[in-house]
């Protein structure tokens, strides 16, 4: 969890034995029949993954966003492409004979995440890495990419979004920096076809641990199964909360 409704010590003996067993199933990969199948094991009253989900879900305050996206996953309808009937690259259709989407995209709140972040004052303290690193800058030194001229010049500089806004780059100790990535993979042997996940990068974090897994900000994953044609309008939702933030 990330965003806590509640804080950890107010937590119920039931939702952290709850929490401490999906992260175990998380851990280990244990598979959706491998965590039915414990209750019979352990000869013990376990709550369904339902239930466990739900309520994970409910405490984290993370609430997943459903939008249409092309069944051929060349784009999502989103933005430009919001009222859309037809896919505009290859022509398939949006809406199934019902009525509901013949795909649906999902994406992960990136601004709830963020806020459980300063919600956890061991991980506020690993993120003012950043600022420290910073502010002990010495020229002609190079450390981390913060030391690089565009990181640098970024600092003098006011943030455009539209308009120049009172603030520059990064002169807040709280500011984050961000990056992003996306690659396609194969999720089955015979490769025919790719999914691609949208992931985030924290590098407030220190280099030796801002790649680490548990640190790695998924947002979505495109479902495939091929290359999208247009990932802008997957990124969409993300846009639109970090214009949020710089704001």
């Amino acid at each position: 969890m990330t965003q806590n409704k509640f804080a950890a010590d107010k937590l119920s003996d039931h939702d952290r034995k709850m929490c401490r067993l999906y992260a175990w199933k998380l851990a280990t990969h244990t598979t959706d029949a491998g965590m039915d199948s414990l209750p019979r094991a352990l000869g013990d009253e376990l709550p369904s993954l339902y239930y466990m989900r739900e309520r994970i879900r409910f405490l984290s305050g993370v609430e997943p966003q459903y939008y249409d996206c092309c069944v051929q996953s060349c784009c999502a309808f989103t933005g430009p492409n919001e009222t859309l009937s037809h896919c505009p690259y290859c022509k398939e259709a949006r809406w199934r004979e019902d009525g509901k989407p013949r795909k649906i995209y999902v994406y992960i709140p990136l601004i709830p995440r963020l806020v459980g972040f300063a919600q956890n004052l061991h991980f506020v303290e690993l993120m003012q890495y950043r600022a420290r690193h910073s502010a002990s800058y010495r020229e002609g030194e190079m450390h981390d990419f913060f030391d690089r001229d565009h990181y640098r010049n970024l600092c003098k500089r006011f943030v455009h979004v539209g308009q120049s806004l009172a603030h520059k780059f990064f002169n807040d100790a709280r500011d984050i920096a961000l990056g992003a990535s996306s690659d396609g993979f194969a999720p089955h042997r015979r490769r025919k076809s790719t999914a691609w996940p949208l992931i985030l990068f924290n590098y407030n974090l220190p280099p030796d641990i801002r790649f680490h897994i548990n640190n790695i900000i998924a947002v979505a994953v495109i479902p495939g199964p091929k290359k999208p044609k247009d990932i802008d309008t997957f990124l969409w939702p993300l846009l639109r909360e970090l214009l949020h933030v710089v704001e």
